[in-house]
């Protein structure tokens, strides 16, 4: 399939191309899809850092983290993606913060 085809797809149509392909192309398009869940968790998180730390930075650590569950996500198990990812993107931006602060 083409980019221009997988944005056509509603999100339950790519979770399935996702799980029977692992092709790049459809895990771009799933990250693309959820970059607003990232945004939302490192802006909650954002709230309680001083003013100096970079939203762009926590964002981009967040990315790894939604990337990380893309990859992990098992629905098989009973809970909604979104809510798996926050914690894993949560927890990457957690990270990001660590590796920032020496």
């Amino acid at each position: 399939m083409t980019p221009s085809e997988l944005t056509k797809l509603k999100i339950e149509q790519l979770w399935d191309l996702w799980f029977e392909s692992n092709s790049q192309l459809v895990k771009d398009e799933l990250v693309i899809r959820f970059i607003p869940l990232v945004e939302q968790v490192a802006g909650r998180l954002r709230m309680g850092l001083p003013n100096f730390v970079n939203m762009d930075e926590l964002v981009n650590s967040g990315v790894i983290g939604l990337i990380s569950a893309i990859e992990n996500y098992d629905r098989e198990r009973a809970n909604k993606f979104e809510t798996y990812a926050v914690t894993r993107i949560r927890g990457s931006v957690l990270d990001g913060l660590r590796d920032y602060d020496w």
